[in-house]
């Protein structure tokens, strides 16, 4: 009932989880993990699940993403106890403090900027700036699940190896 999938080459872009066979789709009927590579996916399943057991929700709204915070303010009631921090409080200083209390959920509802010419300028907008790769793979974050709710928070490039480098890969990278 659970499928990890390992895509190569152009499946990175596949969505898996919307795949038919004609009466309902994957999603429907399996729960789905994909890994951006071998290597991500023995380090995931290898890691300690973190110490934390707190849940926090990051969101930064704007006039092209107004419904952000009403977003994150249902997931919050969702994720009883969850932490709250939108607009202005949802800063960077904020990730460095979960990555050293940890947490076994984040979620993240923000805009997204992908750079496909360079992938390592990806960034994703906080309250005080832009996060980017380059910046996510100096973090240490002890985070069970960190789910990007944001365009082009998904997006990647493969490269060498055929491994994605993309703001999840700097998630994975960061220890979540």
């Amino acid at each position: 009932r659970h499928c990890i999938v390992l895509p190569h080459g152009a499946l990175h872009a596949l969505p898996f989880h919307a795949l038919r066979d004609g009466d309902c789709f994957f999603g429907d009927l399996h729960t789905l993990s994909v890994a951006p590579s071998a290597a991500v996916l023995r380090r995931s399943l290898q890691a300690a699940p973190p110490a934390a057991t707190g849940t926090a929700v990051i969101g930064v709204a704007d006039a092209d993403a107004p419904q952000i915070v009403e977003e994150c303010r249902r997931v919050a009631e969702l994720l009883r106890g969850a932490r709250l921090f939108l607009d202005r409080a949802a800063t960077r200083k904020v990730l460095e403090r979960l990555g050293e209390t940890g947490a076994s959920v984040l979620h993240v509802a923000s805009h997204g900027r992908f750079r496909s010419d360079n992938p390592w300028f990806s960034a994703l907008r906080l309250g005080d700036g832009y996060l980017t790769l380059h910046d996510l793979h100096d973090l240490r974050l002890d985070i069970g699940l960190a789910v990007l709710s944001g365009c082009s928070t998904g997006a990647g490039v493969v490269s060498g190896g055929d491994e994605t480098v993309g703001l999840a890969r700097g998630l994975f990278q960061a220890g979540v």
